[in-house]
């Protein structure tokens, strides 16, 4: 995928531990894993992620704002 491919959506994948994570984007019907790590320096910049975990999620799913924007692009998650 190029990196200025709009995104349809992207996913945090977490293991059970809620530790780690795959990080999946989602285009055109297609998808490809990102990265893989550990989670807590992003949850440390996303309010709503933090929320989200305390629930007990193992998934947590971003979305653009609406369809087609431009900047929801493999290049936002790559930095």
């Amino acid at each position: 995928m190029d990196s200025s491919t709009i995104l349809d959506h992207a996913l945090f994948q977490l293991t059970p531990t809620r530790t780690r994570f795959d990080l999946v984007l989602f285009y055109e019907g297609k998808n490809e894993k990102l990265d893989s790590g550990l989670f807590e320096p992003f949850i440390s910049h996303l309010k709503f992620a933090r929320d989200e975990i305390s629930q007990g999620g193992y998934s947590i799913t971003l979305q653009p704002p609406a369809p087609g924007t431009l900047w929801f692009t493999k290049a936002t998650f790559e930095r």
